[in-house]
């Protein structure tokens, strides 16, 4: 797993992003979020999963949410083997959404929402 740290100057916060570098760990980070973190990943492609580690007590609005989704979709788009891309649409959602199944690796998701980096 590698661990990313990006500032977001709105919130005055570093978020520290997860990424999964192989299928057990993608189901590793997934076990290891909180209720309240971001889940990311290539839009039907296979690609590391990356997941935003939002702290409990803070308070987002949408626009600071926004800033936090950007910054998780360019670094799964930066860790893929598309980052040479211009356009690369990326999937979002709240971990909550976000099932694994036997495979890992493998997630069914609810709830998602999608942005072109």
């Amino acid at each position: 797993m590698k661990t990313i740290l990006r500032r977001i100057d709105c919130l005055n916060i570093d978020i520290e992003f997860q990424v999964g570098q192989n299928a057990r760990e993608n189901h590793d980070i997934i076990d290891d979020a909180e209720p309240s973190d971001l889940w990311f990943h290539l839009a039907g492609l296979a690609s590391c999963h990356v997941i935003g580690k939002i702290p409990e007590k803070v308070v987002i609005d949408k626009s600071e949410l926004l800033k936090i989704v950007k910054q998780g979709a360019m670094i799964c788009k930066q860790m893929s083997a598309l980052k040479s891309q211009a356009k690369v649409e990326v999937e979002w959602t709240h971990i909550e959404n976000v099932t694994k199944l036997d495979k890992p690796g493998s997630v069914s998701v609810t709830n998602v929402k999608k942005i072109i980096i």
